[in-house]
């Protein structure tokens, strides 16, 4: 028994020289519980305890087994098949750890364990509990037999509790005083032993209950291990963040990606490492999503994948872009015909262009790919599934890429922070590969020599192939590259032409809504009613008219051209050939409808009114003048400032042509030419008018008819030419620095990628879903939390009976709790699934309901909140999760606004037979608003969000209501309805 008389701090000392720091140790554990044939190994560290609890549901370990196998040193159990505990249900796994190096792992995590364990298979299906002090093992003179270590059993439906934890660590301490008297520890360091036993808190059954996926009760088998307290450099590798190079903890970039989740879709293993920040919160360092898996390869540019033979030779495809791949065979011309050393492996690995201008990614894709490829980019060494560190970290480019890459960029073409993938060895075939014994990557050997060599030749070869200038099968790329840029130059000057014209009209539209709401064009119209009396009165004041009528005339054409000028100015010409974003849409549509509200109720009746003033002047001062000598001015004049826009458009629209095809010159020429025929025409209609024996009144009716005709006809064309030019504008944007035109092909092809990743972006709208998702985890794990909480504060009204200082906090924790148990209760409403059929909900339930959430808000901010009769009455039948979310959103935004008013705050529930209405005196919606307001991502709210309204919306459209802002009743300023739409057909469920 020699083993048992080696001296305790041979295997401290073993330990410090094997295990390289806390992430080499817990990526060692999940690789014992990857021999242990385990489905799953999840750890949890608690910050706030500093518990560290690791557990698997692999095939556990008998009592005899964890004697005989965990507690003793030099087993040959991973040295040696034979004798291997195995799962006859699972294929036989490889072997990954090292016999020794798992307890040793531990004990470089924290320095004292609890381990709970339980076989899988075989006759004894009791649970082990064994609790260990690491600490006892450092100290000088101790031999292992010398160590206690507090071992028992219980049988199926027995559990260790806090209790039984407590006696284990009893025993221990018994064993510290035993060996201070037989002067084997020192004062100082039996002082330091006991500190540590203090701090140990576990209850086994408690944490059991919580983590019911992973757990031994029920007679569920695998191993778990709770740590306490954890060395303090655990918590240094989580926080120790590089903003430069990864953005992630150090300890997050060697477990990240344990199992191969970037090629194989089912890994032997499933990893966790939860860091409890706050016991509440968590966040899993390694998380599926946080890793590349085998949906992102569909996001890269480049694909590489094939095998390596014994020979060096790859053979394998290279994809470019999203063309077929490639076939690619590529003999290994350093090796001489000769075999490896290192034996057959296969590679798999993505590459993306860094830069947008090259990439064939959408804009969202790129991001996505990027922001991952900036945290956990590289080449990922995996043996038989399981990776080996710390092949893949950003800070060990052990292929010398990036060396390469500084030499010349283009030459080598590869960037390790560019790309992601995989070697995959076996560690049968790739024995001679061997690791290091502190488990830090490869012993630098012949196999781990030639391994390198071959892999650096062919990432230098294939870019020289494939990617460089003057490669044998470069085409593809280059010239594919090259089209990308056009492409987002393309893009890039669209945008930069279409966001100029974007603020031009942008500002136009403010200027136009502000004198819209200032009411300036009434007033200008008011200010040329008197000009025009004051113009009248000085022909008279000054004898003028006795000299002639054509004064009056003059006076009167001055007017009508300030009435234009006027106009002029409320009239916005849209760019022609671009788009417009939703928002901007939204005002000019607006626009549209406010300037036609403008002609009708202003413009036009001014034109009127104009003619009125000088009928009354003419009547007064019994002037004569021939109704023929002012419509013929009249349309003279308006003949006059066609024929003028017309020659204009006329001069620019063919010196944009002056290098275009006669057939677009031909076109030019025949719309002038038909346009010239309607008005010859017109002037040949109004001769005969003007010779027509007809009273004044038809004659100036028909008159302006033909003006108005033509005019119609006129802005048709002169639309005609601007959208002409337009377009010969854009034929051709320029040269791109590599000599190419841009054309408007170029823009018509950039637009329609545009598109298709706006399409793509209908992912996003997943978000909506996972809201959704996101209240009903919350309602079961704070249902859950508050059961445990009842059950606890039942507990601590015992203690505070008998303890009066306990009864105050006691009385301080009860209250506040029940005041967060009552919210538990408002998600009862909001869970669909509760209700199979449709309910019948009142009026006044909501109110209670919007009561319980916001009591304390309205209180605040002193808002009454009150109800009609009719509304506390009014029934509609439905789902609760469609309709209360839609007040809680309506009156979270009322509060919002109405705090922003000063004085009196009221917010009105009220209904009739039609539906709901919700009334406030808080901030007037804007016009401009009143629509806009229910789509997504709108919002006037600071740092809002825009989605209330558009969900509320459009779950109830789905349920046949609508809702919208109503015309605004006395004293109130907001006014929303919500009401059965007559034209949609409602669905039962």
């Amino acid at each position: 028994m020699a083993v048992f008389r080696a001296r305790a701090r041979t295997l401290e000392m073993l330990g410090k020289q094997q295990i390289a720091g806390i992430p080499t140790a817990i990526n060692e554990l999940f690789k014992n519980a990857h021999d242990a044939y385990a489905d799953r190994v999840e750890v949890d560290y608690f910050r706030s305890n500093k518990l560290f609890m690791l557990r698997d549901d692999g095939i556990g370990m008998a009592k005899e087994d964890f004697e005989n196998r965990w507690l003793t040193i030099g087993t040959e159990s991973k040295l040696e098949k034979k004798g291997r505990p195995k799962d006859p249900k699972k294929y036989e796994r490889p072997i990954l750890g090292e016999k020794g190096i798992g307890r040793l792992a531990i004990a470089s995590i924290g320095p004292q364990v609890l381990v709970l364990t339980r076989p899988k298979y075989g006759k004894d299906k009791n649970l082990t509990a064994a609790f260990i002090n690491w600490t006892l093992f450092e100290l000088p003179g101790v031999d292992l037999d010398e160590i206690i270590i507090p071992l028992k059993s219980y049988r199926i439906g027995e559990f260790p509790d806090a209790q039984d934890v407590k006696k284990m660590i009893g025993e221990v301490k018994k064993n510290i005083f035993t060996l201070l008297e037989k002067g084997k520890v020192d004062e100082i360091k039996q002082k330091e032993i006991l500190t540590q036993l203090e701090l140990f808190n576990v209850d086994p059954i408690y944490w059991e209950e919580i983590y019911t996926d992973l757990t031994l009760l029920n007679n569920k088998c695998g191993t778990h291990y709770f740590i306490q307290p954890t060395d303090e450099m655990l918590e240094v590798e989580l926080d120790t963040v590089n903003t430069i190079i990864s953005k992630t903890s150090a300890l997050q970039r060697l477990l990240i990606g344990f199992t191969n989740t970037m090629i194989k879709s089912n890994p032997p293993i499933k990893t966790a490492f939860r860091d409890h920040k706050a016991h509440e919160t968590f966040e899993d360092l390694i998380g599926e999503k946080e890793f590349f898996t085998k949906s992102d390869f569909k996001k890269v540019d480049h694909h590489i994948k094939g095998e390596f033979n014994e020979f060096g030779q790859f053979n394998g495809t290279v994809q470019i872009y999203d063309n077929e791949p490639l076939r690619y065979v590529l003999p290994w011309e350093q090796g001489g015909g000769k075999k490896t050393s290192c034996g057959r492996f296969k590679i798999n690995f993505a590459y993306v262009q860094p830069e947008p201008r090259t990439t064939h990614l959408s804009n969202l894709d790129h991001l996505y790919i990027r922001g991952k490829l900036n945290k956990h980019a590289g080449l990922y060494i995996y043996k038989d599934g399981i990776r080996i560190l710390p092949y893949g970290n950003s800070d060990f480019d052990f292929l010398d890429i990036e060396k390469r890459r500084t030499l010349k960029a283009s030459y080598y073409f590869f960037s390790y922070r560019n790309m992601f993938g995989a070697i995959e060895i076996d560690g049968e075939v790739n024995k001679k590969l061997k690791e290091k014994a502190g488990r830090e990557g490869f012993i630098e050997n012949k196999a781990y020599k030639d391994f390198k060599d071959v892999l650096i030749y062919f990432l230098i070869q294939v870019a020289a192939d494939y990617f460089r200038q003057e490669g044998t099968q470069s085409d593809i790329f280059l010239k594919q590259r090259a089209e990308y840029e056009r492409l987002h130059v393309a893009r890039k000057k669209r945008a930069e032409d279409l966001h100029k014209q974007t603020n031009i009209i942008e500002r136009k539209l403010d200027k136009f809504f502000t004198n819209i709401k200032e009411n300036a064009p009434q007033k200008e119209i008011n200010l040329l009613y008197e000009k025009t009396r004051d113009r009248f009165e000085q022909l008279i004041k000054n004898n003028i008219l006795k000299k002639s009528s054509k004064y009056f005339l003059d006076a009167e054409l001055l007017s009508r051209e300030d009435l234009d000028k006027i106009r002029n100015t409320y009239t916005i010409n849209r760019p022609k050939g671009y788009a417009i974003g939703k928002d901007l849409r939204y005002d000019w549509e607006l626009y549209l409808e406010a300037h036609a509200n403008l002609e009708e109720k202003i413009f036009f009746p001014a034109q009127k009114e104009l003619e009125k003033i000088a009928n009354q002047f003419l009547t007064k001062y019994k002037v004569q003048v021939a109704i023929q000598d002012r419509l013929n001015q009249s349309l003279s004049y308006t003949f006059d400032k066609l024929t003028e826009t017309l020659e204009n458009e006329n001069k620019q629209t063919k010196t944009t042509l002056s290098n275009v095809s006669n057939q677009i010159a031909d076109l030019t020429k025949n719309l002038l030419y038909d346009l010239e025929n309607k008005i010859n025409e017109a002037r040949e209609k109004y001769s005969e008018l003007m010779k027509s024996d007809i009273d004044d009144s038809k004659l100036s009716r028909e008159a302006r008819k033909i003006e108005g005709k033509l005019f119609e006809e006129a802005q048709k064309t002169s639309e005609v030419f601007q959208k002409l030019r337009s377009q010969l504008d854009k034929l051709i944007l320029g040269k791109s620095k590599s000599g190419n035109y841009i054309t408007s092909a170029d823009v018509s092809e950039a637009m329609e990628e545009e598109l298709l990743s706006l399409r793509e972006r209908v992912d996003t709208d997943l978000a909506l879903s996972q809201l959704g998702l996101a209240v009903g985890v919350i309602h079961h794990e704070f249902n859950h939390s508050v059961r445990l909480m009842r059950e606890n504060i039942k507990r601590l009204k015992l203690w505070a009976e008998k303890n009066q200082k306990l009864q105050e906090i006691y009385e301080n924790i009860r209250n506040n709790f029940e005041h967060l148990d009552g919210y538990l209760t408002l998600f009862t409403p909001l869970n669909r699934r509760l209700y199979r059929k449709k309910v019948d909900i009142y009026g006044k339930d909501i109110k209670n309901f919007i009561l319980d959430i916001f009591s304390e808000r309205l209180r605040r901010h002193n808002i009454d909140l009150s109800s009609s009769k009719q509304f506390n009455q009014k029934v509609i039948q439905g789902f609760p999760s469609t309709f209360y979310p839609v007040f809680v959103n309506i009156i979270d935004n009322a509060i919002f606004w109405l705090g922003q008013r000063k004085g009196e705050r009221f917010i009105i529930f009220d209904a009739d037979e039609k539906g709901f209405s919700i009334e406030n005196n808080g901030s007037e919606i804007n016009k401009r608003d009143v629509y806009r307001i229910f789509e997504m991502g709108f919002s006037r709210k600071p740092m809002g969000r825009g989605m209330g309204l558009a969900i509320s919306k459009e779950v109830l459209e789905k349920e046949g209501y609508k809702i919208f802002v109503d015309s605004l009743g006395k004293g109130l300023n907001v006014k929303f309805r919500i009401e059965l739409d007559p034209s949609r057909k409602i669905e039962e469920e």
